[in-house]
């Protein structure tokens, strides 16, 4: 389970910077970046990076943010009333050329073990090598799929906490 904390406040500055094209360690699909600076009821002013192509408000709107450690995974708009799910809208990739070169170089490495010890090497490597990819890549998407239900029904709860105020009582 994750860990997460929410964050209101109002949005000072929101500057959108491309990146570069993800590498072999790097598994983020997202080449938008938006640096996010809010200033918070007590008058802190917090910076926050969000990898998402989407960015549902502007400077001078209040917004909530849902942060999963320090990482912003959800977002509400408070002023416009809009949503967004950072999880859901630019998910990480659930293979990642890492994972391929993994394989790659265990063949390799069990052929090269195959002339020291014998057969009995292949027997071992082939089915941990054939497995490792589907079970790794079942992992991140059960893992995916928890964090998006996750911050889902936290936007609900925000969207309905703002909804839902209080009534001013009458003089």
């Amino acid at each position: 389970m994750h860990e997460f904390k929410t964050l209101s406040g109002r949005l000072i500055e929101a500057r959108r910077y491309l990146t570069r094209a993800a590498r072999l360690r790097h598994h983020d699909p997202a080449c938008e970046r938006w640096e996010l600076w809010l200033t918070t009821a007590d008058g802190q002013e917090e910076k926050h990076v969000v990898a998402s192509r989407l960015m549902p408000a502007r400077s001078g709107h209040a917004v909530t943010l849902i942060l999963s450690g320090d990482e912003p995974v959800g977002m509400f708009n408070l002023d416009a009333g809009y949503r967004v799910n950072f999880a859901r809208a630019d998910p990480a990739l659930l293979l990642r050329p890492a994972d391929v070169a993994l394989v790659v170089f265990g063949a390799l490495a069990s052929i090269v073990a195959l002339a020291f010890t014998g057969p009995a090497i292949i027997v071992l490597a082939v089915p941990l090598l054939a497995l490792y990819i589907p079970a790794l890549v079942a992992v991140r998407l059960r893992k995916r799929s928890m964090l998006q239900r996750q911050v889902d029904r936290l936007l609900d709860q925000v969207q309905v906490d703002h909804v839902v105020r209080p009534f001013r009582r009458r003089s």
